[in-house]
C-alpha cells in the first residue's frame, strides 16, 4: 500500500472514530435540526467520498498486481 492510499484509510478511520450521533437532525428546534443535519450530511459525504476514493486505487493497484504476474 502507498503512503497516499495509507493517508486516505487514516483520514476515513479518523471521520469514521467521529461518526455524529444518530439522532443528530432528529431535533424539536428547527435551527438546531438544520445545523446538527448539515453537519452528518456533511461527514456521510466525505466518508462517502474517501470510501470511493480508496476503492479505486484499491482496485487499480489489484488489476495492476494481477498484470504484473500475466
Amino acid at each position: 500500500m502507498d503512503h497516499t492510499t495509507e493517508m486516505l484509510l487514516d483520514m476515513l478511520i479518523e471521520l469514521l472514530d467521529n461518526e455524529p450521533p444518530a439522532d443528530a437532525g432528529q431535533h424539536p428546534s428547527m435551527e438546531l435540526q438544520a445545523r446538527f443535519g448539515a453537519a452528518w450530511a456533511e461527514w456521510d459525504q466525505k466518508v462517502a467520498g474517501l470510501r470511493l476514493l480508496l476503492g479505486v486505487r484499491l482496485v487499480h493497484d489489484a488489476v495492476e498486481a494481477r498484470r504484473a504476474v500475466a
